[in-house]
């Protein structure tokens, strides 16, 4: 009726907004808690917001080619100046967004780059 419309719609939106993926949510938590205290949890829902834990969790879209390169550690006789190694920086330089998002993932299982850097 005319009178609840209101009410349902809200219910509505927060069943299907919420309730329809608390399972999930649960097994994510449960998950998480064996890696993350309960109360380290509790801290940081005080301190940050869903976003920056999505950031520190999943990483930045934003890659940093600088900062990947001077983080890279190179073995088997390769060092920074090997010609190879600057054909290499060159090749991943000139490549577009998606295509170092791409390499990255070949190279680490991830294409987004660390929050607070290669380095860390």
């Amino acid at each position: 009726t005319k009178s609840n419309l209101e009410e349902y719609l809200q219910l509505w939106v927060e069943h299907r907004l919420v309730g329809s993926i608390r399972p999930q949510v649960r097994a994510f938590q449960n998950g998480l808690g064996v890696f993350v205290s309960a109360e380290l949890r509790r801290k940081l829902r005080d301190c940050y917001t869903a976003c920056d834990f999505q950031l520190m969790v999943s990483g930045t879209p934003e890659i940093n080619v600088a900062d990947w390169r001077a983080s890279t550690v190179y073995t088997d006789g390769l060092a920074p100046e090997s010609d190879i190694v600057l054909w290499f920086w060159t090749i991943v330089q000139a490549m577009d967004r998606a295509g170092q998002a791409a390499l990255l993932h070949f190279v680490t299982g991830s294409s987004r780059a660390p929050a607070d850097g290669f380095a860390n």
